[in-house]
């Protein structure tokens, strides 16, 4: 008994499922039965069995994987054509190869410059009427693409109809002769399972059978993609594609970089666009509309196509014909691909904000604005356009190019996008004027650029970064860095400088655990220990410059200086003299010692006392912490008539002065909170915070007056 069989239900290996589908009938019924699966016909095995084998020459490069159109073509007796295209290493029909790793029938055609004309029977085929196949009547000499189904792949072999009732068959280094009678059974049988296609390599101009398939479908078939593997012996030939289709390969697209890629290709149209382009179309099918359809450069264009057209020698109505066969909700009424739906939905939203009229000419508006961008214009005969152009981001707004111009050396591309120069130029500007925030970068972006393609752009975060990145990593904008840096150097900028490293950015980072996670918790998680990222080390200057930004495992001395190493020079480190941090201790001292031969000072980072106050708060900002930070900021202030010997000693925890008689006081006052608000009010309204404390008695006065006036804020409990 023999039985099909589907892999969804009977998983990867199939003789086990067969067993034990054997087992369980046997037990159930008592009877012994023998499973095994479908084996659908083999055409090579075919060919071995009835023809005759024979050995064929085809140059090494011809049988690498993805060249059997071109090897194909050797055979059939266009050698130098097939090898010259194999060899143009820089045309953009090779580095579309080298990138995919399979040719299409047009590029061949283009390339070699041999015209095909595909078609799904042998030249003069005749259907039958009685039963579903073809009687063969190919003139002798006559030479054959035939696109078939290896192991799941599409795949290209020779054929070429000899002299003599022969018929020869060649793939790679195989060779086959057979009858034209046994060519016809192998041909029948290998269709039944998968059908087959025929690209024949002459001019056919005997009229198809409408029945079959139209000239627009059958031109459609030059895009069909071959990408065999001649290193195997070429038996497994034709699969079930039913049974496999969870195994098939499906096309590559231009970026391989995730599912979230793949749900750009998905336009879905708003119901009220949907409307508005049916009203169009018929607009245009009326009667009226055949005169409006007129010859324009020699050709009869589609209005609503980007590229579609006839020459003048066909009838007006090919136009009308192709809009009611095309121009259907089936396909959104935009058969040309959904990049023609983008563009139609921006003009939409571009109506909607500016408030104009709405009137039934989506589609038309367009088509043209695609045809005036795309240059080289693609061919008339191209309906699809999607896989010819795309999308650069340019000076003037996002624009479709043609593919082949997208090659350029002035364009750069980052995953599956393209800009030009003066649009990183105008990247680099903005997202540092918008510091750093995308959305309000995209914003920016769509105030430059016309309405009308201003919905073109980016909108998610995860594609703008990409750009970003490649700009800011370029050659030029490394040199400013650098340059920058030496300023710095200059100007003494890492004197004084300040470290603190912030968890929240890195609290996102899948695979890891917060940092205050139990031990257990931080033992199972994926990146642990020195691989866990779980902060975000910033070091700032004596004017608050961003001299280091980096991802760290922790806060710890070991991580600061192995980080401050890795992201500054020798030079800038010999600098410095005066740290501040929010963590000083004599083991952190010591271990910056080691990399900041001159440093002098390490200090507890003022900023952070107020930061810890607001815990108290959620993090919010209170009039206390306002005051706070007011008293604070004089700690930090400069006063250039000032030395060294005008502060004294620093102060190391142990060379303290007592306390005078009034210090103690007014200390005192902070723990009983005597004084009056409005005398603390007065404090603290008269601080001047660009001027330093001189005295210790007015440090404490400040405290003092800061625990009076904010009482309730000093009764609260942050954790720290």
């Amino acid at each position: 008994m023999v039985f099909g069989w589907d892999r969804k239900i009977m998983g990867a290996d199939v003789s086990a499922f067969c067993e034990s589908c054997s087992m369980h009938i046997q037990e159930k019924t008592g009877f012994e039965v023998c499973i095994r699966p479908k084996q659908p016909p083999d055409m090579f095995h075919m060919l071995e069995n009835i023809g005759e084998h024979t050995s064929v020459d085809c140059p090494a490069p011809l049988l690498a994987a993805g060249n059997c159109i071109l090897a194909a073509l050797y055979h059939l007796g266009f050698g130098e054509q097939a090898l010259a295209m194999e060899g143009r290493r820089e045309h953009p029909h090779h580095l579309y190869f080298q990138r995919r790793k399979h040719r299409t029938y047009e590029q061949v055609s283009q390339g070699c410059d041999v015209p095909m004309s595909p078609r799904f029977c042998l030249d003069g085929a005749e259907a039958s009427a009685v039963k579903s196949v073809f009687v063969y009547r190919s003139p002798a000499g006559a030479k054959i693409l035939m696109h078939i189904v290896r192991d799941g792949k599409p795949h290209c072999v020779a054929v070429e109809f000899a002299g003599q009732d022969k018929v020869h068959v060649k793939n790679g280094r195989m060779g086959f002769s057979v009858t034209r009678a046994s060519f016809q059974t192998i041909v029948d049988t290998a269709t039944y399972v998968k059908p087959l296609v025929f690209f024949f390599l002459a001019e056919y101009d005997e009229k198809i059978n409408s029945q079959l398939a139209s000239s627009e479908d059958l031109a459609s078939l030059l895009e069909m993609q071959a990408a065999g593997d001649n290193g195997d012996d070429g038996l497994d030939l034709v699969i079930d594609v039913d049974d496999n289709r969870d195994i098939l390969p499906m096309e590559a697209g231009e970026d391989e970089s995730g599912a979230e890629e793949a749900e750009e290709h998905i336009t879905k149209v708003a119901d009220e666009i949907l409307a508005a382009m049916k009203v169009e179309v018929g607009k245009w099918l009326r009667s009226a509309a055949n005169h409006q359809i007129k010859a324009e450069e020699g050709v009869f264009r589609c209005p609503l196509c980007p590229f579609r057209s006839w020459p003048t020698q066909q009838s007006k109505s090919r136009v009308l014909q192709h809009m009611q066969k095309h121009h259907v909700q089936g396909k959104q009424y935009v058969p040309s691909g959904t990049k023609q739906l983008k563009v139609t939905i921006a003009l939409h939203d571009c109506d909607q904000c500016r408030r104009r009229t709405r009137q039934p000419n989506l589609l038309k508006r367009s088509a043209a604005m695609l045809r005036s961008t795309v240059s080289p214009p693609l061919s008339s005969k191209d309906m699809n356009i999607d896989r010819h152009i795309r999308l650069v981001l340019t000076g003037h707004g996002p624009q479709y190019w043609n593919a082949e111009t997208v090659f350029n050396p002035s364009l750069r591309r980052v995953r599956n996008m393209y800009y030009t120069h003066e649009f990183a130029q105008m990247l680099f500007q903005d997202i540092l004027t918008c510091d750093a925030k995308v959305y309000a970068l995209h914003a920016r972006m769509t105030a430059r650029f016309p309405g009308e393609v201003s919905s073109l752009l980016p909108r998610h975060s995860r594609h703008w970064w990409p750009l970003i990145e490649d700009v800011f990593s370029s050659g030029k904008v490394t040199g400013i860095s650098a340059q920058l840096a030496k300023e710095l150097l200059d100007h003494e900028e890492m004197q004084a400088i300040s470290i603190d490293a912030t968890l929240r950015c890195c609290l996102p980072i899948l695979g890891q655990v917060h940092p205050r996670a139990s031990k257990k918790l931080k033992d199972i998680a994926v990146f642990a220990g020195e691989m866990a990222l779980t902060r975000v080390l910033t070091c700032r200057g004596r004017t608050n410059a961003v001299l280091l930004m980096d991802t760290v495992a922790g806060d710890d001395s070991e991580q600061v200086v192995k980080s401050l190493t890795a992201n500054l020079s020798a030079a800038a480190l010999a600098h410095v003299q005066f740290v501040s941090v929010d963590n000083p201790s004599y083991k952190y001292w010591q271990a910056l010692r080691t990399v900041c031969p001159n440093l002098q000072v390490m200090m507890l980072d003022p900023t952070h006392l107020a930061m810890t106050f607001e815990y108290a708060s959620s993090r919010k900002r209170t009039p206390g912490s306002k005051a706070l930070r007011a008293v604070l900021q004089k700690l930090s202030a400069v006063d250039l008539s000032a030395d060294a010997r005008s502060w004294g000693l620093v102060h190391t925890g142990a060379n303290s002065r007592p306390l005078t008689v009034e210090e103690r006081r007014v200390r005192n006052q902070i723990e009983d909170r005597s004084m009056r608000k409005a005398d603390a009010a007065k404090i603290l309204n008269s601080l001047e915070v660009d001027k330093r404390f001189y005295l210790r008695l007015e440090w404490i006065k400040a405290a003092k007056a800061l625990a009076c006036r904010y009482r309730i804020s000093h009764q609260c409990i942050a954790t720290s």
